[in-house]
């Protein structure tokens, strides 16, 4: 039987086997659709050659996600249909043409005990180790399906485990590709503890992956072809160990996690011809003060070997089993956030410091200084940033910095013939509270740099309006592009109400490294009108 109609028959009879009069007010119904369409618009100016697909066949795409939840007493029941018409969300450069259903689950939660079947999210310490989770906004979707179990064993000690599969997007849809073959299977332990003025939160976790037998003999046929590299037998299983805790103590927090991955044939390079039977290890350690106005944050990541997923094969953003965000800043700013840095799983050795400090109710600065290396001491990035927010009255505030940065775009967007980019980004930002929800936005920022597509100018103004209602318009302008002066204009229109939104949006947008949810990936320039609906019921 076609499992997506076994699916639904089990949620349906799930639905009938609880008590009928619980459709009449003691179960709870509730949901949300997000629905985002795209019309594209041919322009050789500003888009890339090849164009994406899109631009060439009907000229619009379509993702939409409809989830519906019931709820009685300890049960919770969900199902939730996918999408896909004509859609680059996932690969820009192809055309997905896919619908189904894309997740369903049946949850029980008792007073210290919880189960979860089906497709379930969760994480385990920073998610380094493992971390199940969707990120709409990429079209990424790492749910696992199987068996989850939870249980409170001592107040405040928490036993989790799991086993199954992870989800196999794009390929949800196809008769036997639902999941991924390979097989995972964790378990977490953590809780608290406080000892005088002293807190500690420990957790250990295990997360096991057996690999699948396809993957197995295509890695074994390729150790057994090398010649530079001696042969070795690929192993089954592979395992990532875990240990983490954090420690809280007046005014300072220390967040600790080492994870530590068994030997794996692992590629050697991008060109994927040669692969090494090595271990691998993350650390990662975080220290923070507040007082007097002052906030110190210092984090420090040391990556070797740390690529984790679904099986060796995978690449780019397919299969991951491990979060591992980007380290760096996460700026707001449409020319701050050109260039973010992706995390480098063979070999990352980095560190950042936050500072804030408010002089008083009117004053705030900010600052961070962060500096990514490989263990070779080259330098992968680096972003020195100071801000100052500057509240003139209760309905004006101004916001006025300046970033400098320094972004190995060879390394990061894996081009052999570029190099650093050096840039230098001052921007300012004015806030206009002029009446009870009505205000203006007006930003202003210029990139000045010599590399990559050269220097950019970009304005945005904002205002919003009573019922739900706001407006924008931008304009990113690159005067720097020795081959073309390109201006990308977009214009943006809002209206929300409730748990109701609608948008509609004309965008273009250059190629660059887009990063949401500490997830970046590359995308190409876009031109075109979005429009997104997101309904909660």
């Amino acid at each position: 039987m076609n499992n997506k109609y076994l699916v639904v028959k089990l949620f349906m009879l799930l639905m009938f086997s609880i008590n009928v009069t619980s459709l009449k007010g003691q179960g709870n119904f509730f949901g949300d659709i997000d629905v985002r369409q795209n019309f594209y618009v041919k322009d050789s100016a500003l888009l890339p050659d090849p164009l994406p697909p899109q631009y060439e066949g009907s000229k619009m795409s379509t993702e939409a996600w409809v989830r519906l939840n019931y709820q009685y007493k300890f049960l919770t029941a969900g199902i939730r249909y996918d999408a896909f018409y004509n859609s680059g969300l996932r690969d820009p450069y192809q055309s997905l043409e896919q619908q189904g259903i894309g997740s369903w689950y049946v949850k029980g939660d008792f007073e210290k005990f919880a189960f979860a079947v089906g497709y379930f999210y969760d994480q385990f310490g920073s998610g380094a180790a493992f971390r199940a989770y969707e990120e709409r906004a990429q079209h990424l979707d790492y749910a696992v399906q199987g068996l989850q179990l939870k249980y409170e064993f001592a107040p405040g000690w928490i036993a989790k485990g799991f086993i199954g599969k992870q989800k196999a997007d794009p390929l949800q849809f196809e008769e036997t590709k639902d999941v991924y073959d390979s097989p995972i299977r964790g378990l977490n332990i953590e809780g608290s503890f406080q000892k005088g003025k002293l807190i500690a939160s420990p957790g250990a976790s295990v997360v096991t992956r057996t690999l699948d037998g396809d993957s197995q003999r295509i890695l074994q046929d390729i150790a057994n072809a090398q010649t530079d590299i001696q042969a070795f037998d690929v192993k089954s299983n592979t395992s990532v160990y875990s240990m983490y805790s954090g420690f809280s103590l007046d005014a300072f927090d220390l967040n600790l996690e080492y994870n530590f991955k068994t030997k794996e044939a692992s590629f050697t390079d991008d060109a994927r011809v040669e692969v090494v039977n090595k271990s691998g290890d993350l650390f990662l350690a975080s220290l923070s003060w507040a007082g007097n106005g002052l906030g110190i944050i210092a984090q420090y990541r040391r990556m070797e070997n740390f690529e984790f997923r679904t099986s060796p094969l995978e690449s780019q953003n397919n299969g991951l089993l491990s979060y591992i965000p980007s380290f760096s800043r996460a700026n707001s700013y449409r020319l701050t956030a050109r260039y973010s840095p992706p995390p480098q799983y063979r070999e990352e050795n980095a560190w950042q410091v936050d500072v804030n400090y408010k002089w008083n109710k009117q004053h705030l600065t900010s600052g961070n200084y962060s500096d990514i290396r490989n263990f070779n001491n080259l330098r992968l990035y680096q972003e020195m940033y100071v801000e100052h927010k500057f509240k003139v009255s209760k309905r004006f505030t101004v916001i006025g910095g300046l970033q400098i940065q320094k972004y190995n775009q060879r390394v990061y967007e894996n081009k052999e013939n570029l190099g650093i980019v050096d840039a230098t980004t001052p921007f300012a930002e004015a806030i206009w509270k002029f009446a009870k929800r009505k205000s203006m936005r007006l930003e202003l920022s210029h990139m000045q740099t010599e590399q990559d597509m050269g220097s950019w100018t970009w304005v945005n103004y904002e205002i919003s309006l009573p019922h739900g209602l706001s407006f924008s318009a931008s304009n990113m302008y690159n005067y720097g592009n020795q081959e073309e002066k390109l201006a990308y204009w977009s214009a943006f229109a809002g209206w929300n109400t409730g748990r109701h939104r609608l948008s509609l949006a004309y965008v273009q947008q250059p190629e660059s490294v887009v990063c949401s949810g500490g997830v970046c990936r590359l995308e190409p320039a876009f031109n075109g009108v979005k429009v997104t609906l997101n309904a909660s019921f």
